[in-house]
């Protein structure tokens, strides 16, 4: 089901209050909500492909349960509404950190005024306790147990414990993969978190949202506690993200149904063949349109270029030039940044993990660790088109 205007349509947002308010073209996926909210699991990671909605259902979410907010006109008319968990709408402190932009220069920096902000939001100055005011008074202070501190005081002060949701915690990693200061930053944001969502008697509910479940090779990892649901394993939550073939046929007409299937298809979540949510808005925004050659490139599809050697590029001709071509490979639930980072010429499991973790190849499986890979879609295929481009003459 959907809501709003199909004709406006935004692509560049991912804020729930700004669709619902302006209008905009929004599908359902309240149910997201309902299903954190039964969920028995404190700590959660969801790791999806680039587009599938995570930063919008965080959004939604976050909106939701926002105590200091009155939102609950928002969900009118969506599914949420009509469950027995509309009861807890605004009734929690919310933390809502993003880590797009967290750089190694500026993570200490940026970590600081996201928590401030959140303390300033939530408490009045005689709430503070003693250690939150010299934390934000020392911006050289990095203490890891200042998000723990703030938890601990908003539980006391709201009595409700509150909920921490983590955005693109994977990119801060992947952007700066060959930057020397990797172990540190490893270190200092999964410690930092970890006080946070591991054995936390303060802390409500956590979600963390990735494209990519990352770890550290002899590093440690506070993040080993969480309930993890990502694209190969069929779970509850798998068509919450993204579009299945209904959510598909209700938006798109019948004489371009097609088109969308060939350019946002095939994206593999469990046993779910998705639709690409932002591909496919971009597509009836204007179909006829070339695919965007101006658009952001992330940070896993240059990686994904520079990974490229002579036998993963002709294995990825072979599938650009016949569709039904299909590459035997095994796939791992987790990434070792120090394998992306050798690039071992003999070892292509974490090149292809990669690419099916950021959607760039679906697979078929039957259950075991070997996984057949393929490109899904066009938009797919244009990306892989350029990467070889770019890569001929280099190999």
């Amino acid at each position: 089901m959907y809501i709003g205007n199909k004709n406006i349509i935004d692509t560049t947002s991912s804020r729930f209050k700004g669709f619902i308010e302006e209008g905009n073209l929004y599908v359902d996926k309240t149910i997201f909500v309902e299903h954190i909210l039964k969920e028995a699991s404190t700590s959660l990671m969801f790791t999806r492909q680039h587009g599938m909605g995570k930063s919008l259902n965080l959004s939604t979410l976050a909106t939701f349960l926002d105590c200091k907010a009155k939102t609950a006109h928002l969900f009118s008319g969506l599914y949420i509404e009509r469950s027995e968990e509309f009861a807890k709408v605004n009734k929690y402190p919310v933390i809502y950190l993003n880590f797009k932009d967290y750089k190694i220069d500026n993570y200490k920096q940026l970590l600081r005024r996201d928590i401030i902000a959140h303390i300033e939001k939530y408490l009045t100055p005689d709430q503070y306790g003693w250690r939150l005011p010299r934390y934000m008074d020392d911006e050289h202070d990095f203490d890891s147990m200042a998000l723990n501190d703030l938890m601990k005081i908003l539980a006391d002060v709201y009595g409700k414990s509150p909920y921490l949701l983590i955005d693109d915690y994977d990119k801060p990693f992947i952007d700066n993969i060959n930057h020397a200061e990797l172990p540190k930053l490893w270190n200092d944001i999964t410690y930092f978190l970890s006080s946070a969502l591991k054995d936390n008697p303060y802390l409500g509910k956590g979600v963390v949202m990735g494209v990519t479940r990352i770890i550290m090779a002899n590093m440690y990892s506070g993040l080993n506690n969480l309930a993890v649901y990502d694209v190969l394993n069929s779970r509850k939550y798998d068509a919450d993200f993204s579009l299945t073939e209904t959510e598909l046929t209700e938006l798109v007409p019948d004489e371009r149904i097609n088109g969308a299937r060939r350019r946002c298809g095939n994206m593999r979540v469990g046993k779910e063949l998705l639709y690409n949510i932002r591909s496919v808005m971009d597509f009836l925004r204007d179909s006829d349109a070339e695919l965007q050659e101006d658009r952001v490139i992330s940070a896993n599809e240059s990686l994904l270029g520079t990974l490229l050697n002579e036998r993963r590029a002709e294995t990825i001709k072979q599938m650009l030039v016949d569709e039904k071509y299909r590459y035997d490979t095994f796939i791992e639930n987790n990434i070792v940044l120090e394998h992306l980072k050798k690039n071992t010429l003999y070892n292509d499991t974490p090149f292809y993990t990669l690419a099916v973790q950021a959607g760039y190849l679906s697979f078929e499986t039957d259950g075991y660790d070997v996984y057949r890979v393929y490109i899904p879609n066009t938009e797919a295929r244009r990306v892989w088109t350029r990467l070889i481009l770019e890569t001929e003459g280099k190999l």
